[in-house]
């Protein structure tokens, strides 16, 4: 039985705790697993329906407040600081995916909207791009499918440089075009109902003229960030002590003070005079020492950036937005979220010094006669008779001003029960 054949009089707590485990195995069966935020997403929905129904006296009570979900913390978002996404795309400006990168690192576009990107939705006089559809996976199968939320179909704002990349990128694409000549494909992929759909004007393709698949983006993004600052990775054990180190494809000029890094932490320093070329490979000349021992995939290089997944990117354009001060609304909208609290749940951590600025931009802008302290720690101890009360804030009693709130009424909500219980 499931939970819609449940009369809602008689629904429990254990209903609902083995239809959201039901619902969990499966979408795991489907090959779509869903992750415990959003199991919470569904019982809060369910929760907030059932506290309508309470209010409305159909239940006399809440079935939902005796569920208890599975603890998690979602890890906080951390991408790239700005100077190391300035390097990444320094490094990534000759490769002929670019300006997809350009998108997804400074406009915050996501992957498979770059993907399913067209020409005809750019508006190169309007700085605009218009995002209408999205080549993803979807229970295993490939597809072009309509954005993500009902916001991820938008208008997102671009840059001069951008623009630029995305001129340059379109020249680069008709030499293609011009060398395939009658065989340029983008090829045919189903819709969200199971409908071919034939893709045309992808301003994103293999250089063949096909589309891209998401994944190829992905690879590629993680080998050009691989070798940012890489001088080259160790091929042949090397001991402490020798002054010799066999690197393979050296990324640039041998001479110099280098990092050693094993698994993308530094373990050392060297020297080098030079190289000396062994065909794919390069006998580097150290001026002293090897301090440590270096094992096959060692790394020698400068500041190499820490691993990230693609889509931190995109998650590096919310942080710099961010912490630059832009409203948060803009921010969501830009990156096509359903609303600003999924925006402001992602991010919480990078919004705590934009709080701290809010603060203080509110109290500097009151005047006021009488300060206990300008800043904090600047209150003295004798600025308050011994024996007083402690001061509280202009606006407040210091008692009651603030219902607590019932943690069993649960959210206020206008949804009804009937779209959580019904078939």
């Amino acid at each position: 039985m499931t939970i819609s054949q449940i009369p809602l009089v008689a629904l429990r707590a254990e209903h609902i705790d083995t239809a959201l485990k039901k619902a969990a195995e499966s979408a795991r069966e489907r090959g779509r697993p869903i992750g415990p935020a959003t199991v919470g997403d569904v019982f809060e929905m369910l929760r907030t329906a059932l506290n309508d129904a309470h209010r409305q006296r159909m239940i006399e009570f809440n079935p939902a407040a005796g569920v208890e979900l599975a603890s998690h913390s979602a890890p906080e978002v951390e991408p790239w600081e700005p100077e190391e996404v300035g390097r990444f795309l320094d490094e990534a400006a000759d490769d002929r995916l670019a300006a997809a990168y350009e998108l997804m690192a400074l406009h915050g576009v996501r992957r498979g909207e770059v993907c399913g990107a067209t020409w005809p939705g750019l508006d190169h006089a309007g700085s605009v791009l218009t995002i209408r559809q999205q080549i993803v996976r979807s229970g295993g199968v490939l597809g072009v499918w309509a954005p993500k939320t009902r916001s991820g179909r938008r208008k997102v704002d671009l840059d001069g440089v951008t623009l630029g990349s995305l001129a340059a990128h379109r020249l680069r694409q008709e030499d293609e075009r011009e060398a395939i000549g009658d065989g340029w494909d983008n090829g045919i992929l189903p819709d969200d109902h199971s409908n071919p759909v034939q893709l045309r004007d992808l301003i994103f393709t293999h250089p063949s003229g096909r589309y891209l698949f998401p994944e190829y983006l992905t690879k590629r993004m993680q080998q050009i960030a691989r070798r940012v600052g890489l001088l080259g990775t160790v091929r042949v054990p090397a001991a402490a002590g020798v002054t010799t180190v066999v690197v393979g494809t050296r990324y640039r000029p041998a001479e110099g003070t280098w990092t050693l890094y094993r698994d993308r932490e530094p373990v050392g320093a060297v020297t080098v005079l030079g190289a000396t070329v062994q065909g794919s490979r390069s006998l580097l000349h150290l001026a002293g020492p090897l301090p440590v021992a270096l094992a096959v995939g060692d790394e020698i290089g400068d500041r190499l950036l820490s691993r990230k997944r693609l889509h931190d990117l995109r998650h590096g354009s919310a942080s710099i937005l961010l912490g630059g001060g832009v409203d948060i609304t803009i921010v969501s909208k830009r990156l096509g979220h359903s609303s600003t609290s999924v925006t402001g749940n992602l991010y919480a951590h990078l919004l705590r010094s934009t709080g701290r600025k809010a603060a203080e931009t509110v109290s500097a802008a009151i005047p006021r006669a009488n300060r206990s302290g300008d800043r904090l720690g600047t209150t003295t101890c004798g600025s308050s008779p011994v024996g007083s009360p402690p001061s509280v804030s202009a606006g407040h009693s210091g008692v009651g001003d603030d219902p607590i709130p019932n943690p069993a009424s649960g959210r206020p909500g206008n949804r009804t029960v009937g779209a959580i219980v019904g078939p």
